[in-house]
């Protein structure tokens, strides 16, 4: 059903002609520099996401809608000058074209590791949807701006909402650290001969040795914290020929051995999260490559002087 604009004219008409000419042009004023300030600020920072280009990132058709959105927005801020419903209707059609953007942008918001979103985010997300309020309520609330507003607001806590579910479940906020040791053969037993941060705790190496482990251990580097909750221990004897995915554990520690030839994980049961690290040969190295969030990092593990050996 059309909405019946005629009957908001009247209603904001009378709003004015009850509070005399001067509140008028109050009003007026006041669109005008609403819609005249949020123009500038999303159109400069749309402009500056599609500016990331130059770095590889794409430009997305929604950057072109938010341009649009911030010109109207622009032309808006004029038209409130001489037509309050004029000026608003205008208003919902550039913010519409905006928030191809910017309601999407609330996702962005959703914690990930290892990446911190400043106030800066918070609040360009929150001028958005300032401005579709503003629009939809100020100065007299139309027929339906209260359930469209809801509808918008919902819409944007849903994702939000999915969003960090999924990232639970995948385990983004149990992000684990890593800590990694060249396996020599040699004895029947198992012996840490360094180990400078006490990675190989007593209840680890009664684990390893439980599960077989024997020789020497050495460590080589890690990357993150030794009191992490959540820690991942490689052992390894030579180079591993392919890359291997380290599943993240659901809980404590979790320990992957490559013996020369195949990898084994201990506890053989420990359940994982489906987001994983890779470890992967590079030349004469062994890499440790995470997604952080923002792209992927790679930490050397190991260094290779042959295949018995370390180069350190």
């Amino acid at each position: 059903m059309a909405h019946d604009f005629s009957s908001d004219q009247v209603r904001e008409s009378s709003f004015v002609a009850g509070r005399g000419h001067s509140p008028g042009k109050t009003v007026r004023f006041l669109q005008c520099v609403a819609y005249l300030l949020t123009a500038i600020v999303l159109g400069y920072f749309s402009l500056t996401s599609m500016m990331w280009s130059i770095w590889g990132a794409p430009i997305l058709p929604n950057h072109h809608l938010a341009l649009l959105g911030t010109l109207g927005l622009l032309i808006t801020s004029v038209t409130s000058l001489f037509s309050l419903v004029g000026g608003r209707s205008f208003a919902v059609i550039s913010l519409a074209a905006l928030g191809s953007l910017w309601a999407p942008a609330v996702m962005s918001l959703v914690p990930q590791h290892n990446v911190i979103v400043g106030p800066l985010g918070f609040g360009l997300v929150a001028v958005y949807f300032a401005a579709v309020a503003f629009t939809l309520l100020y100065p007299v609330r139309w027929k339906w701006s209260v359930p469209v507003l809801l509808l918008v607001l919902g819409g944007a806590v849903t994702p939000v909402v999915a969003t960090g579910i999924n990232r639970i479940q995948r385990g983004e906020y149990a992000w684990p650290s890593f800590a990694f040791f060249r396996w020599s053969v040699g004895g029947d037993a198992l012996q840490v001969e360094y180990d400078p941060d006490q990675w190989i705790d007593s209840d680890t190496q009664a684990l390893l040795e439980h599960s077989g482990i024997r020789g020497r251990l050495h460590w080589t580097g890690s990357s993150g914290l030794r009191s992490a909750t959540h820690r991942i221990i490689l052992l390894a004897r030579s180079q591993p020929p392919t890359s291997y995915p380290l599943y993240h554990p659901l809980v404590g520690t979790l320990i992957y051995a490559f013996d020369g030839s195949r990898w084994r994980k201990i506890p053989s049961g420990a359940r994982t999260y489906p987001t994983y690290a890779t470890i992967e040969p590079e030349g004469s190295n062994t890499i440790l490559s995470e997604d952080i969030g923002v792209g992927r990092q790679g930490t050397t593990a190991f260094m290779w002087q042959d295949s018995d050996g370390l180069s350190n």
